[in-house]
């Protein structure tokens, strides 16, 4: 389980070093560099749970049932649920990454 720290910075400390992260990843120019900052910066569990939510996002959209996307990706429905649930309420991140995705 990720853990933040007991200590929290101040909300102007916090909100420079996301800026930071934010355009560090802007500044990455190809597929080969994102991927090496991310095998860097995520564990395999880590990589592999957003990887399994991007999926999840994406069959959603394309309106595939709970029970196909529990089968193919071995996730529970909870799991499609809060998924589905962001989708519904914010979702423009995943939406985005996903027409992206499906114009490939």
């Amino acid at each position: 389980m990720t853990k933040v720290s007991r200590k929290p910075l101040s909300a102007g400390e916090l909100k420079e070093i996301e800026n930071q992260f934010w355009n560090a990843i802007s500044k990455l120019k190809s597929p080969s560099e994102i991927k090496l900052f991310f095998l860097d910066l995520l564990t395999h569990t880590e990589r592999k749970m957003l990887s399994k939510r991007l999926q999840i996002a994406r069959m959603l959209l394309r309106e595939e049932s709970y029970m196909a996307i529990r089968k193919r990706l071995h996730v529970t429905d909870i799991t499609i649920a809060k998924i589905n649930n962001w989708l519904n309420s914010f979702g423009d991140g995943y939406r985005l990454a996903v027409e992206k995705l499906e114009k490939e």
